[in-house]
């Protein structure tokens, strides 16, 4: 499994501010800095669960699995998914999911691509991620 994680940071915004929406979800991060132009791209990469931990366990208390197992599998292309967070949210400390399909933050989104080696590593990461829940409830797959 492989996690990227990718946010602009456009001229009006505050640098600072960005970096701390990244290390509110993913924790101590060493972020590395891409030029585009007027845009700042702030990237950062694990090979494993340890730095989504912390994401996990706030979708879990949030309540809020539903919408990221349906949207990591809406995501889904045999290879590997994305699931988008709001950038604003992530700046306060809070979790806020954005469906693509239907919503665009005025500040723009945090991407998370999640790669996997195979089918099977990627449904054993959304039964512990993302497990399927019934009456609000984590329900065994």
């Amino acid at each position: 499994m492989n996690i990227e994680v990718a946010c602009s940071v456009f001229p009006t915004e505050n640098q600072y501010l960005v970096e701390k929406a990244l290390t509110n979800l993913f924790g101590g991060v060493s972020l590395q800095r891409e030029q585009k132009e007027t845009i700042t791209v702030l990237r950062t990469a694990a090979d494993d669960r340890e730095g989504i931990i912390w994401l996990r366990d706030r979708i879990h208390d949030l309540r809020i699995i539903d919408v990221a197992r349906k949207l990591l599998i809406e995501n889904w292309d045999e290879e590997q998914t994305y699931i988008l967070f709001d950038k604003q949210a992530a700046s306060q400390g809070r979790v806020r999911i954005v469906d693509d399909s239907d919503q665009d933050p005025p500040l723009g989104c945090v991407h998370t691509t999640l790669r996997f080696d195979s089918v099977k590593e990627f449904e054993d990461f959304l039964s512990w991620f993302a497990p399927m829940t019934q009456d609000g409830r984590i329900i065994a797959d």
